[in-house]
């Protein structure tokens, strides 16, 4: 989200929870990306099971 307008950014749907903080880096090809863990699964809602790192460029 926006900090000063609250508009969502972006989304992007991943195979199980993502439930970690989410981390930034500035990549070798000079660009930001925003990472989250989305791992587990399963549990008393079902649902998938995922090990799965998502990295994502932040827009400029």
């Amino acid at each position: 989200y926006h900090s000063g307008t609250g508009k969502l950014l972006w989304e992007v749907k991943v195979e199980a929870s993502a439930h970690t903080s989410p981390i930034t880096y500035l990549g070798r090809d000079g660009r930001q990306y925003v990472t989250v863990m989305a791992a587990g699964g399963g549990g008393f809602l079902g649902g998938g099971s995922s090990n799965t790192l998502v990295a994502l460029p932040c827009r400029t």
